[in-house]
């Protein structure tokens, strides 16, 4: 996973982006599933899921937020 830090600071310049080629999904791969989608993140440049059903690609860039 990308250290929280990272995520902060280039926020908004993650897009999902479509090609012809499939990857395995980072996220999914962690969980033991086998996922190969043509869709990754623009930025991080790793394979994620992101349609209808999943949506790895959120999930991956998601920050938890602290409350101090």
């Amino acid at each position: 996973m990308i250290n929280t830090n990272i995520l902060n600071f280039f926020r908004g310049i993650h897009w999902v982006v479509y090609g012809a080629n499939r990857g395995r999904c980072e996220l999914c791969s962690t969980r033991g599933i086998e996922s190969r989608p043509k869709s990754k993140c623009s930025h991080c440049r790793v394979f994620l899921c992101s349609n209808k059903n999943k949506n790895c690609f959120n999930e991956y860039h998601e920050v938890e937020t602290v409350n101090i």
